[in-house]
């Protein structure tokens, strides 16, 4: 897949070096670490390094002077992967839109530009934080005819996007979703995990109240008469593959259920109930 960098969400909106890292930097390191796990091609203008970030510094400016690099953790860290930025490849190599074709963007032409190139590629861009590129779907016009570019600015979006093309596993949607929060599912059992959300509106439920639940801290969850957050009663269900745990249950909705055990902050998922059956014998 390509996925072209939007040089147009860069144009000296941030107030400072610390601004931009901040709140456009930050925020897309984690796409660009997927991206190039994922192998997908990264274009780019040629002059994509002189956009303006700030009114005195380009994008490369902030991410090649060591005085600043040295200032900031995350340009140290991720720097291999920032320095792709600047490089091959450059979707002008094969320019793919006609200069004879018009494209419009919020009534300006946006001919020469990443976003009119996206057009005629996979339609995706990659946008940094801009109160005009804030949108997961961006319209434009070809001709008069409307064309929608995905548009990909911080990571949670680009796993929506990932998901809707299908390109993601039922798994892979939940552990990229919930990464980094108080859902574990590192302990799953695999025949009673994710094999068993195999309809859209069960894994819209699941995803549904998941989201809730991580939202909520601890003292609301237990009181929560939805969730209905208790112990499970029946110990020996578990104590082959999970022994020492004591084992808990909320409800995903009337006759969902999930089961699992919680150590400190985490909740950590042990398996899905869709029959209610488990629930009835505690």
């Amino acid at each position: 897949m390509e996925i072209l960098i939007n040089e147009l969400s860069l144009d000296c909106q941030f107030y400072s070096e610390k601004d931009f890292i901040e709140n456009g930097l930050t925020p897309i390191v984690p796409v660009l670490k997927l991206l190039n796990e994922q192998n997908f091609s990264l274009m780019k203008k040629y002059d994509f390094y002189e956009t303006k970030v700030t009114s005195s510094k380009t994008i490369y400016n902030i991410l090649t002077e060591e005085d600043i690099s040295r200032s900031y953790d995350i340009i140290r860290k991720f720097k291999s992967l920032l320095t792709k930025l600047f490089v091959a490849p450059f979707w002008q190599d094969n320019q793919r839109h006609s200069d004879e074709d018009i494209y419009i963007l919020n009534n300006e032409k946006i001919n020469g530009s990443s976003i009119a190139e996206s057009c005629e590629r996979d339609k995706v861009i990659l946008s940094f934080f801009h109160e005009c590129y804030l949108k997961k779907n961006i319209s434009i016009f070809k001709n008069n005819i409307s064309f929608t570019i995905n548009n990909i600015f911080k990571v949670e979006n680009y796993y929506d996007f990932l998901n809707e093309k299908g390109l993601l596993s039922v798994e892979e949607v939940f552990k990229i979703k919930f990464s980094g929060t108080k859902l574990n599912f590192s302990t799953m059992l695999p025949e009673y995990g994710f094999a068993l959300l195999n309809d859209k509106n069960i894994i819209s439920t699941f995803l549904q109240s998941f989201e809730k639940f991580i939202k909520m801290n601890w003292n609301d969850i237990l009181k929560d008469k939805g969730f209905n957050y208790k112990q499970y009663n029946d110990a020996t269900l578990f104590k082959n593959s999970h022994p020492g745990k004591t084992i808990y249950k909320f409800r995903v909705s009337e006759k969902y259920r999930c089961f699992g055990y919680r150590e400190c902050d985490s909740f950590y998922v042990i398996r899905f109930e869709l029959d209610h059956k488990l629930s009835d014998k505690g």
